[in-house]
């Protein structure tokens, strides 16, 4: 599979043509379109690549003429006066709307970019890392139980290949984490929620399983501590630490730009990077020997080191997984055959949820319990 993958998209990498045409041309004005937190990451990742970013473009009049990280916000209509040297990147959720305003505004299809810079993974996932690894890829890939898993597996390494971001939206599928094809029917649920941010997944929980026995619910930032807190959760622990392999401390890097907060591992050699120390709490230390049906985890790349220290929960309990495996390259290699090792008769199935390279999730269901 993995072969066939890297000899049908060998030197078709968006990104890299982007690049390239930027590199030969500097005097190309470089406009983002959309000053939301996927324009900010936009404009992060590019920075990152040495980029120079002339303007952001945004729909909201209320901004246009102000100035967001350095980068001055102007009009739709301020574009038609500044071909020919223009490109604008349009990566977001909405780019099939934006790219038929780009095109009526007479901007030529030929500046209108598009690829995935909105994937941490997608800056050192090279054609080399693949063909280093192909065992462990296709490894993966016969490991997954269903064919919807294994061409969203084929989709989403060719998306991250090539910067194609039609490649996410072939496979994209909703239902975040309680996907109705997978997700096991149970009224005594244990959720422990590890990235809970501001509680909205613990509210998609409650309004799945209402009839819950407990929620954990794990996160470092006290900010988003507190909008849990005031939503009073019935029968919810709350602890305000990183999940990770050990109970201690440590450093993380945070790239604050704009509404985005990103904590990773990743991002350790990044544009405007920021320690934050943190407490870190192993899951196995924090429930002990109770039970434990359900775990989430978003946790921007820590994930594979918070399932290590959830390994004694996961043995004895065998809960349904939903595990984002979307922030680092390994995940997409390691996390599988950890978790096989762990809990033999899993069943693995994996599913996308946008499109964009974010919110690949993998489900993880013990055998013999019943699926929604």
């Amino acid at each position: 599979m993995i072969n066939e993958l890297i000899e049908k998209y060998s030197g078709m990498n968006l990104f890299d043509s982007f690049l390239e045409r930027y590199t030969e041309n500097k005097n190309i004005r470089v406009i983002i379109f959309g000053v939301g937190d996927q324009g900010m990451l936009n404009a992060l990742l590019l920075k990152e690549k040495g980029v120079s970013i002339y303007a952001f473009c945004d729909n909201n009049e209320n901004i246009w003429g102000t100035v967001v990280k350095g980068v001055q916000v102007i009009s739709p209509n301020d574009l038609r006066g500044m071909l020919p040297e223009l490109v604008v990147i349009n990566n977001d959720s909405y780019r099939d709307e934006k790219r038929e305003q780009l095109l009526s505004l007479g901007i030529p299809e030929d500046n209108i970019c598009s690829f995935d810079v909105l994937n941490p993974i997608f800056k050192n996932f090279t054609k080399e890392y693949i063909e280093q690894h192909k065992a462990e890829f296709d490894l993966v890939y016969e490991l997954l139980e269903d064919n919807a898993s294994q061409e969203t597996y084929v989709e989403y390494l060719s998306g991250v290949v090539t910067g194609d971001l039609d490649h996410f939206r072939n496979v994209a599928v909703g239902d975040d984490y309680f996907p109705k094809d997978i997700l096991p029917i149970r009224n005594d649920n244990v959720f422990l929620d590890v990235g809970a941010y501001n509680g909205n997944t613990i509210e998609d929980f409650i309004k799945h399983f209402p009839e819950y026995e407990k929620i954990y619910a794990f996160e470092p930032l006290a900010s988003s501590v507190k909008a849990i807190q005031e939503k009073h959760f019935n029968n919810t622990e709350i602890h305000p630490v990183a999940a990770y392999n050990s109970t201690g401390k440590k450093v993380f890097y945070c790239n604050d730009y704009g509404a985005i907060a990103m904590i990773t591992t990743i991002l350790e050699e990044g544009a405007d990077r920021q320690e934050l120390h943190l407490q870190t709490e192993a899951i196995d230390d924090a429930v002990g020997d109770s039970k434990v049906t359900f775990i989430k985890m978003d946790i921007e790349g820590s994930e594979f080191e918070a399932l290590c220290g959830a390994e004694r929960a996961i043995k004895n309990n065998k809960p349904f997984l939903a595990i984002c495996v979307y922030h680092k390259r390994e995940d997409l290699i390691t996390i599988v055959p950890y978790l096989r090792k762990l809990v033999p008769e899993y069943k693995f199935y994996l599913r996308h949820h946008s499109s964009t390279g974010c919110d690949l999730v993998l489900y993880c269901v013990y055998e013999g319990v019943d699926k929604a």
